[in-house]
């Protein structure tokens, strides 16, 4: 069952969480590309040039192991130097458990659920397992938005029971965001065709019409 301190995201919420989400991982990565330039900058056998360049490219890159590449080309040595790894790690340990603080405040994670990761995160050994970590982080979150979702719809005053008995199954079977948001999408549509069809100021054209232009929406706010 879902802990309490988990909001249920009313529907014009529900973009915005989904966009916060999205963001998680691109902080993550200003973040480990931040930490891998200062290690650059801390270089002795580099030229300021030098820096630049190779401070340019792990800005350019888009996945950690090519900025992993970058710093171990820039060190001009193994990778298995302890302090220079031992201060990336720590960089990326800091920013990962600034997300999981991030997502607990937003109540995208319960406080327990973020006590876990951080000390997961500060247990972790190597960048693999930290990035280990950051994926059943983003995978907690998706869980926790579908069970709010489901209990929600369970919870609606105001919404038949036909609905509750459709939609509950597909939201419990949702297994990526995306898929999640075009199921709530559709509820909220068919929610609305049931709240034109009671209107007795419509006539059955005019309600079509509108029916209809509530299938092409794209967006609860439509």
């Amino acid at each position: 069952k879902m802990q309490k301190h988990i909001n249920i995201l009313p529907s014009e919420e529900r973009e915005n969480a989904q966009k916060e989400l999205e963001q998680v991982k691109e902080l993550l990565d200003k973040a480990y590309k931040k930490t891998s330039t200062e290690i650059v900058d801390g270089l002795n056998n580099l030229s300021d040039e030098g820096k630049a360049v190779i401070k340019d490219e792990i800005n350019q890159a888009t996945t950690t192991e090519e900025i992993d590449k970058l710093v171990d080309e820039a060190k001009g040595i193994s990778s298995d130097n302890d302090e220079f790894d031992a201060s990336r790690l720590e960089g990326h340990k800091e920013s990962a458990t600034k997300v999981v603080d991030q997502l607990e405040e937003e109540a995208l994670l319960s406080e327990e659920q973020a006590g876990n990761f951080k000390k997961a995160i500060e247990n972790a050994e190597d960048l693999d397992t930290v990035d280990s970590v950051v994926e059943a982080v983003l995978k907690q979150v998706f869980d926790n938005q579908k069970a709010a979702a489901v209990q929600g719809v369970k919870d609606a005053e105001d919404l038949s029971q036909n609905l509750k008995d459709k939609y509950v199954p597909l939201l419990e079977g949702a297994e990526t965001p995306e898929q999640l948001d075009e199921i709530l999408l559709n509820l909220d549509k068919e929610e609305a065709a049931e709240i034109v069809d009671k209107l007795d100021n419509l006539s059955d054209e005019g309600k079509a019409v509108i029916k209809d232009e509530i299938n092409q929406a794209t967006t609860t706010e439509e």
